[in-house]
């Protein structure tokens, strides 16, 4: 029962970097296939590193890092700041970067709780 629920919190992390590397990638402007030529691996396995299937090692970590121009520490999520409550899986929903991206240039506070108020009622249609 333990190493289940290991295995599943390690997959949790897993998701959460992947998502934090394909945030820091799409915020730098390159596609996969540019991030992986860099690191000389296929589009496919940096895909699969954003999406948490593949595990990254530290030595990939930390050579993402470099190429995207963050610290190692910003990929894992331990800046330091504890009990962080972001949810970075929701990054990796296609548009969610792009999206946030958008609102926070919204310079209303009184348009951005409308766009959320849109949001909200969208969701809740069937």
């Amino acid at each position: 029962m333990q190493s289940v629920q290991i295995e599943l919190e390690a997959a949790r992390l897993d998701r959460e970097i992947g998502a934090r590397v394909r945030r820091a990638r799409k915020e730098r402007g390159l596609t996969q296939t540019q991030l992986g030529e860099s690191l000389n691996v296929s589009f496919q396995q940096v895909q699969k590193y954003e999406r948490g299937t593949n595990r990254i090692s530290s030595s990939a970590l930390i050579l993402i890092a470099r190429v995207l121009n963050v610290s190692p520490h910003e990929l894992l999520g331990s800046d330091g700041a504890e009990g962080s409550d972001i949810d970075w899986e929701l990054f990796s929903v296609d548009g969610a970067d792009e999206l946030l991206r958008i609102y926070r240039t919204i310079p209303s506070p009184r348009l951005r709780r409308i766009v959320v108020q849109l949001a909200r009622e969208l969701a809740s249609q069937d």
